[in-house]
């Protein structure tokens, strides 16, 4: 494991990359970086594979922290955020490489702004494989359809930067895992903001691969199932639990409605299609364990945090 230099001033922008099981587009997304980054910047990779070789000698500014394979991007960014220094810490992973002027755009948007949290567009993998582009259908393309600055409630922490005061403030939600609509909803209860700045963009260079991303959905949906109903009655979980069969039929009309209205999709969301059916069904069979989850405490009369 490499480590910044405890003598060195604290930067202005720590960027935390979630290298997750595969390094196939980190060299672009570092080397990105490196042509932007200046002293007052941190780059820290928060991976849960070993650093392939050469790496940190091809980009020695590179401070590569060394986790369990096991270990989840949102609990890798979660060690990157502990890590971090900069006032404000910029989050990605290595499937996106930042355009050329990501880091300035994130700087004076949080000139200008003072927000707790920024965010920006992810653009779609061009040249990607069907499971690449259904991975971007599915989770990415709702920042794409975002044309205009504005004030939100959600941000993708695959392209976001935040306050460090905010994420000291707000650190008992993300310390085992940064899952970013919990700490976007404790950021907003407290009177925070978040905005979405088009201007600030990642494009997806390739997918998690198909048998990682199911996994990945099934692993989410079911935090997402466990945390939405952690402050509920034992009825609202019920409810909630009985309709989740119609989970996927919600989520395919969302995904397909945003889809189709972005010119020039269309073709690449019907070849993508059957990925995309795939990929839903495991996010939905996670949400309904996360809810089943959720009763069983309930009725064992646990009504506390979906930890």
């Amino acid at each position: 494991m490499s480590a910044p230099n405890p003598g060195a001033p604290d930067p202005q922008l720590s960027v935390v990359i979630a290298v997750c099981e595969t390094e196939a587009a980190l060299d672009a997304c570092l080397s990105a970086l490196e042509a932007q980054r200046d002293d007052a910047t941190e780059v820290l990779a928060a991976a849960n594979i070993e650093a392939p070789p050469g790496l940190l000698e091809r980009h020695p500014w590179l401070t590569w922290l060394q986790l369990s394979n096991k270990t989840l991007i949102p609990e890798l960014w979660a060690a990157g955020i502990t890590a971090a220094r900069g006032e404000i810490v910029v989050t990605t992973t290595a499937h996106f490489e930042p355009a050329p002027d990501w880091l300035r755009q994130i700087s004076a948007a949080h000139r200008r702004l003072g927000a707790s949290g920024i965010g920006g567009a992810i653009l779609p993998p061009e040249a990607g494989s069907n499971a690449d582009w259904a991975t971007y259908f599915l989770r990415y393309s709702g920042y794409s359809e975002r044309r205009a600055e504005q004030r939100v409630e959600d941000l993708a922490a695959d392209n976001a930067a935040y306050r460090g005061s905010d994420l000291r403030a707000h650190r008992a939600t993300w310390l085992n895992g940064f899952w970013e609509p919990d700490f976007h909803c404790r950021v907003l209860d407290a009177g925070g903001s978040l905005v979405f700045v088009p201007e600030i963009q990642v494009t997806l260079r390739t997918g998690f691969g198909a048998g990682r991303f199911c996994a990945q959905r099934r692993q989410h949906g079911r935090q997402f199932g466990r945390s939405r109903a952690a402050g509920w009655v034992l009825g609202l979980r019920l409810i909630a639990l009985a309709s989740s069969p119609l989970v996927p039929l919600i989520l395919l009309a969302k995904v397909t409605r945003r889809s189709l209205s972005q010119p020039g999709h269309r073709a690449r969301f019907l070849a993508a299609l059957p990925w995309l059916l795939l990929f839903i069904l495991c996010w939905s069979v996670g949400e309904t364990e996360g809810y089943w989850r959720s009763v069983c405490r309930g009725a064992g009369g646990d009504t506390g945090s979906p930890g």
